[in-house]
């Protein structure tokens, strides 16, 4: 009886004891396999350089918010007064002429407006574009940066600097709507001319410089109210600006300068340039600067 209790005790040490290092290795070999897991995921997270087109589609949707703040702080921070839009016509000057017929020059008072709401307006419309070609239109844009064609960009830049070219008019007294109209006007046709002499050097052999001369002649019209009421304030005026109107107008004429440049530059390089994501993200760049340096201005000479 003895001899049979022993040895069936045995067996039952033996299976425990197999129990046991069959968890000590099962524990053993899981522990790395969690450690090597977390290793190369961190470190694959680490290597993740943004490509040039994610680049500028991040630096649309931070521009994006930065115009929209701006706005915010224009409207919020900014006083100034109210101009007039009128229309000019001729009317019969009846003092002047008591024999015969006189006619006179007549303003008629079509609106006021606060000349601020129109910067606001450039800032939202740069805003909302920017949030289009981050987003809904992304694919399309993209496909146009690939063939060295900006459509888009020109777009945003001819709406929002047509808006700005009249903010400018309005500072320095220029309020007459169909010069405002056709400043404006003159903006958009520079902007829809850089359009064309991009599309017609993008795979040309020898730079065709016909569309983008017309381009500076479209700007320089633009600014001709402008420069001529500077003139004119200067030499007739019993007053002179504020320091703020000429540190605004030039900021707008360097950066629109710069950016002149740029373009030149790129047909100068033609279909074998450098990369032209690099351009455009050179661009909105520019473009994000002057119109913080803008909003400065204004917001430091009329808070």
């Amino acid at each position: 009886m003895a001899t049979t209790t022993s040895k069936s005790k045995k067996p039952a040490s033996a299976s425990k004891a197999a129990k046991v290092t069959k968890k000590t290795k099962t524990t053993k070999v899981t522990k790395p396999a969690k450690t090597t897991a977390v290793k190369t995921t961190t470190s694959s997270s680490r290597k993740a350089p943004l490509t040039p087109l994610e680049r500028i589609r991040s630096l649309h949707l931070s521009s994006a918010v930065v115009y929209t703040l701006f706005a915010g702080v224009v409207i919020g921070f900014v006083s100034m007064a109210q101009s007039a839009i009128t229309l000019t016509i001729s009317a019969r000057d009846e003092f002047a002429g008591q024999d015969k017929v006189v006619l006179g020059t007549a303003h008629e008072v079509l609106y006021n407006i606060d000349p601020k709401y129109v910067l606001v307006a450039s800032l939202l419309v740069s805003a909302v574009l920017s949030l289009f070609l981050a987003t809904k239109l992304r694919a399309r844009y993209e496909t146009t940066l690939a063939g060295r064609i900006s459509g888009f960009r020109w777009m945003s830049f001819g709406l929002s600097a047509a808006l700005t070219v009249v903010f400018l008019n309005l500072l320095v007294g220029v309020n007459d709507i169909s010069t405002l109209k056709l400043s404006a006007a003159a903006m958009l046709l520079a902007a829809v001319l850089s359009w064309v002499a991009e599309r017609d050097n993008a795979k040309a052999r020898q730079p065709r410089w016909l569309a983008y001369i017309f381009a500076w002649v479209a700007g320089l019209t633009a600014f001709a109210p402008i420069l001529g009421s500077l003139a004119g304030t200067s030499i007739w005026g019993m007053e002179r600006f504020g320091w703020h109107v000429y540190a605004v107008i030039g900021v707008i004429v360097l950066g629109y300068v710069v950016m002149a440049i740029a373009a030149a530059n790129v047909l100068k390089a033609g279909a074998a340039g450098r990369d032209y994501t690099g351009i455009e993200e050179a661009y909105l760049r520019a473009d994000l600067l002057v119109k913080f340096l803008v909003v400065l201005i204004i917001l430091t000479a009329l808070q």
